[in-house]
């Protein structure tokens, strides 16, 4: 049994000081909903082994909640640049190459491609799109991460920030 969490950015500035999309960092308001919202995903008390994020500063920023939040040593904590330029379906790749040895892994990218990972394994077009810091914590019946399929996941938590 595997375990992916699937997260959205928190909310970022429109604008960085480099004047590119990349650099943009969180938002006041970014850095308090993720605190918060790391802080309810560990309380689901499901473990973390991995943290895979884009390395876009929104997404680093964010998943440093969740490394916090979960106590997870930096070498538990990977980047990698396809997340952030990912077009739909590439996150699918993603998933299938995630290392076997990590049963409970968290991914942090973007919209709209993470939101339509998320909708894919929960196999449903009714899933709406991510606001900034949702995150949906799936359970997949696998023992590889290339065996991955919607038929096989269950939707365990799907938790929005609080307005």
């Amino acid at each position: 049994m595997k375990t992916l969490y699937v997260a959205r950015h928190a909310t970022a500035e429109t604008h960085s000081p480099t004047g590119t999309d990349f650099d943009r960092p969180l938002a006041a308001r970014g850095e308090l909903e993720i605190e918060a919202m790391a802080a309810r995903t560990r309380d689901l008390a499901l473990g973390l082994d991995l943290i895979l994020a884009s390395p876009a500063a929104r997404t680093l920023a964010t998943a440093a909640a969740y490394q916090r939040a979960f106590g997870l040593a930096d070498a538990h904590f990977k980047t990698s640049r396809t997340i952030y330029s990912a077009e739909s379906g590439h996150l699918v790749d993603v998933v299938q190459a995630l290392p076997a040895g990590a049963d409970r892994i968290l991914v942090v990218g973007h919209n709209p491609v993470i939101s339509q990972l998320a909708r894919w394994l929960a196999d449903t077009d009714d899933f709406a799109e991510f606001v900034p810091a949702t995150v949906a914590v799936y359970e997949i019946d696998i023992d590889r991460w290339a065996d991955v399929d919607p038929s096989l996941t269950r939707l365990v938590a799907r938790l929005a920030p609080q307005t």
